[in-house]
């Protein structure tokens, strides 16, 4: 949701590689594979993924030239220990406390162990050799707490030979300024590649710092540009202000025509300015292509200066409050779940409360918006999470005002993840939280098919399913595929309409097989075979609307199965008001009395004192202005009246209108009007003493003035 991707393995594509490990094992164990090309090394303006960015996320290094953490584990995986040992750990160390966070080590060691504040989590063997096996990384799963997360890497022999640490970290007290050379030399086109970072009070860094920074560069300097290899940020790369991205932004300078001192200055708001003070030396295009023709190794050609680009240069510092964006914004940086007790909700105690902390606590968008997903991050059908602005949640075991906070009741058992995501005063996400909840003893959840079920929500599938944009799937391209989606409660009106969203890669026809239930499982059928065809729009879905053989009421299991490769979003069906069609005397939710059979869908022989109950019947569809409504009636009866009491319940009140079937030897639609209060969701009719009456269907139709 903010637009990122992780470096944990899990933000893959349907089309791309199935994993870093898979891809370094495949060539590394080939005879005749001499080494790996890797598209791309750096991350590049366009081709985003989907076309949510402004670059691509295929690097192993960022826009900025910050390296990513898969620069490491390829690293890892292709260089001797014997020259380079390495280690590298990751993620950064700051999280919700109690929360189950995912740790990998990649290193060129023969084992990794991992420690948290000096305690082992164990030692892993890692295989680098060729047919050795895949496990190029050590993975960890552990509980958040605050500290120190080491990682030591060991050779054959057992001995040390490459150790790192991630250290939790407070809020940013200072910046500071690393440049990668402090002398440039004018007109040879070398830059001065400096680093902005934000630490903490301890001098940590704050490793998702996002304070919004305002470079300046004065005396014989000019500044060239600015970024964080966010791609998600769209603030311009020659702008004089930018946000922090994981702790982290480049000011690219360039020395000035002449010689003399580069001050470089960096500001934010509610932290101490911060200076680096470099050199532009003396040179000449003469001497320079000179030294070039002579092939010094050391010395760049000189560099023109364009039309135009000494005018940028001279005002690259002037007119601020243009470039700068927001010069007094604080954003925020995290967000923090605060709980009371065990994140387990029971029968017993099928509710809790959570509330949000956002830091740092000046932070100018103090809103915050929860919701509730699975592993896959999409909406869990477990829970119902409502959101509390200043309202009541409960906090040191009592209720009281605390902010944003989130009620979460709950709704079937298994896992899911509580979300806090900030926009930090932008249009979209930027920041994500989460933590851990289980739920026990409530049974299984139902999923409402009349609401938008996304198609990563699967329970099951067959086949390579892959990750597909906006919480979508992607099918195989050979073979069968099959998504199976369990609990949808379609009620007692069901429905018969299914609109999906798709898009594929080309114009042909699609077919999509609609099963109920699992195809591998008895009872299995195929409930329709629908066609997908449209003229294709890359990386866009597109909705189909189909209207099916049958229609599908109470609890269900539905399948879709596929033989080509397609991208589907979800699916939702139309809910149908069961008022408005034609509703056969089987369907009764309940029958109760004395004496009555059952035919296929007809009742038969109905007798003394019983009633058939109809639930989810909305009259107000129905409804005439003058408050009637008309039923016809199918049934037959030997009485020349069978006397039938219309039960109408709206609430907590009941009226009854009579409805006087006349004799019919042969099966026969019989029209009532009555008066039918506002409100009504459940009927029953209530057949009195002496009846005898068959029950085939009944009809409601919209009530008109002085008619019955």
């Amino acid at each position: 949701d903010d637009g990122q991707c992780s470096s944990l393995g899990n933000s893959t594509t349907s089309w791309g590689a199935q994993s870093i490990e898979a891809c370094v094992v495949t060539d590394r164990d080939l005879s005749y594979s001499m080494g790996q090309f890797l598209w791309s090394g750096f991350d590049y303006l366009g081709e985003p993924t989907p076309y949510h960015s402004k670059n691509s996320f295929f690097g192993q290094v960022d826009t900025a030239g910050f390296p990513k953490d898969a620069y490491y584990v390829w690293q890892a995986a292709w260089t001797d220990p014997a020259d380079h040992p390495m280690i590298h750990l990751f993620p950064y160390w700051d999280h919700n406390p109690g929360q189950m966070v995912d740790v990998r080590v990649a290193s060129n060691a023969a084992s990794v162990e991992l420690f948290l504040n000096g305690k082992s989590l164990g030692r892993q063997n890692l295989t680098h050799a060729p047919g050795s096996g895949s496990r190029i990384l050590a993975d960890y799963r552990l509980a958040y707490e605050p500290g120190t997360l080491t990682a030591v890497g060991y050779d054959k022999a057992g001995q040390v030979i490459a150790e790192t640490e991630r250290r939790s970290f407070g809020e940013a007290a200072f910046l500071r300024l690393e440049a990668d050379r402090t002398e440039a030399v004018c007109g040879s086109g070398e830059l001065i590649f400096v680093t902005v970072r934000a630490l903490d009070r301890d001098g940590n860094p704050v490793e998702n710092a996002a304070c919004r920074i305002d470079v300046s560069v004065d005396g014989c300097g000019i500044l060239t540009g600015l970024d964080n290899g966010d791609s998600t940020d769209y603030d311009s790369l020659k702008g004089c202000s930018k946000r922090l991205f994981s702790g982290k932004l480049l000011a690219i300078v360039a020395p000035s025509d002449e010689p003399g001192g580069i001050v470089i200055r960096a500001k934010s708001k509610g932290l101490p300015d911060a200076e680096l003070i470099c050199q532009a030396l003396p040179g000449t295009d003469a001497a320079y292509e000179a030294a070039a023709a002579s092939g010094a190794a050391s010395v760049y050609p000189a560099v023109p200066v364009y039309p135009g680009e000494r005018q940028f240069r001279a005002q690259a510092n002037i007119g601020r409050e243009i470039l700068t964006g927001q010069p007094d914004e604080i954003p925020v940086r995290a967000v923090r779940i605060r709980t009371e007790g065990a994140r387990v909700l029971t029968k017993e105690n099928p509710t809790a409360y959570a509330y949000a902390q956002v830091l740092p606590e000046n932070a100018g968008d103090r809103e915050v918006i929860f919701s509730a997903v699975d592993d896959r991050g999409v909406p869990s059908a477990l829970v119902k999470p409502e959101q509390i602005t200043g309202g009541t949640a409960v906090k040191n075991g009592t209720e009281g005002t605390c902010g944003t906070a989130v009620k979460l009741t709950a709704l079937g058992d298994g896992t899911f993840r509580l979300r806090a995501a900030s926009k930090s005063g932008t249009g979209q996400i930027r920041i994500l939280s989460e933590l851990e909840y289980s739920i026990e003893g409530i049974g299984q959840a139902q999923q409402d098919p009349y609401d938008f079920i996304w198609a990563a929500q699967y329970s099951s599938c067959e086949g390579e399913i892959g990750s597909g944009n906006e919480r979508g799937i992607a099918t195989a391209r050979d073979g069968v595929s099959t998504v199976t989606y369990v609990n949808l409660d379609f009620g007692a009106g069901g429905s018969d309409r299914i609109t999906m969203q798709i898009f594929t890669l080309t114009d042909e026809e699609y077919p999509i097989e609609i099963r109920e239930g699992r195809p591998d499982e008895p009872g299995s059928r195929l409930l329709d075979l629908v066609v997908y065809q449209k003229k294709s729009i890359y990386n866009v879905y597109q909705e189909e609307t189909w209207q099916l053989k049958e229609r599908l009421r109470g609890m269900k299991t539905i399948s879709f199965r596929v033989h080509q490769k397609m991208h589907i979003k979800g699916f939702s069906f139309e809910k149908q008001e069961r008022v408005l069609r034609r509703i056969t005397a089987g369907e009764a939710d309940l029958i109760y009395g004395d004496t009555y059979s059952r035919s296929g869908t007809d009742v038969l022989g109905i007798g003394n004192n019983v009633t058939l109950e109809f639930r989810e019947m909305n009259l107000d569809a129905v409804r005439g202005g003058d408050g009637t409504v008309r039923i016809d009636l199918e049934g037959r009866t030997p009485q020349d009246v069978c006397m039938i009491q219309l039960c109408m319940f709206s609430g907590g009140q009941e009226m009854r209108a009579e409805l006087d079937f006349a004799r019919a030897r042969e099966w026969t639609v019989q029209s009532f009007c009555v008066k039918a209060p506002q409100g009504v969701d459940r009927i029953g009719f209530l057949f009195l003493p002496g009846s005898n009456f068959d029950f085939r269907a009944f009809e409601f139709r919209r009530g008109e003035k002085n008619e019955g």
